[in-house]
């Protein structure tokens, strides 16, 4: 019994979330929500990770793609309409939208991950982690 509580504690449930060839993932408690589709407005000068903003809820939230921020300079126009965002709060009531294609959940034992890199989000550090070959997962630190 105490085996298994123990192994119960060292599992997480993760949302992850898909944005082109990139499968990611953070813990469930990070997320604040998921939004459907809105139109990203672009930032009048290019500002490193960031897509532009999007009105959620009466108020204007930044728009990070994560492929920007792992490296990957590929952008194509059509990406400014986006099926959804993966709205996390960073600190304070600051809030951001990752920019997905699809979202789900999935349970993963902490002892399968490791860390990978640090990055920064919105100014913040985010830690990506790796688990198993075929999903990243994003820790926020607060």
């Amino acid at each position: 019994m105490q085996r298994q509580r123990e192994s119960e504690s060292n599992n997480g449930i993760y949302i992850h979330f898909s944005w082109k060839n990139y499968v990611m993932a953070m813990p469930v408690e990070l997320v604040a929500e998921i939004v459907e589709s809105h139109q990203v407005v672009r930032y009048p000068v290019e500002v490193p990770g960031h897509r532009g903003v999007v009105s959620l809820r009466g108020g204007i939230v930044p728009v990070v793609d994560p492929r920007l921020v792992l490296g990957d300079v590929a952008i194509e126009k059509s990406d400014d309409h986006v099926h959804r965002f993966v709205v996390v709060e960073v600190r304070n009531g600051v809030r951001l939208c990752l920019m997905a294609e699809d979202v789900g959940k999935v349970n993963i034992s902490t002892a399968e991950i490791y860390d990978q890199s640090t990055v920064a989000i919105h100014g913040e550090p985010v830690r990506i982690l790796k688990a198993e070959d075929f999903i990243r997962v994003m820790e926020i630190s607060a």
